[in-house]
């Protein structure tokens, strides 16, 4: 990899990581114990904190990164 390259590469994790939506997800679970909480409840903070948007725009990329899990524990459904 060429230095241009992963300079780019950074810039382009950084203007990522400055997405409201990305913002918003981190100061969230930041307030839970290892980072994890009910979707419901995690919704229910998104929409006193922000808008919904912010967060969907984000999902998939945030997945795909490995940076948030979605999983769904005794018929409920957790984010950490």
């Amino acid at each position: 990899m060429t230095v241009d390259k992963g300079m780019e590469k950074i810039n382009d994790t950084i203007i990522f990581l400055k997405q409201k939506g990305v913002c918003d997800t981190f100061h969230i679970l930041a307030q839970y114990d290892n980072y994890k909480t009910e979707l419901k409840t995690f919704y229910k903070e998104l929409k006193n904190l922000s808008y919904y948007n912010s967060f969907y725009r984000v999902k998939d990329p945030l997945i795909k990164k490995g940076v948030i899990v979605l999983r769904t524990y005794n018929k409920k459904k957790f984010i950490k």
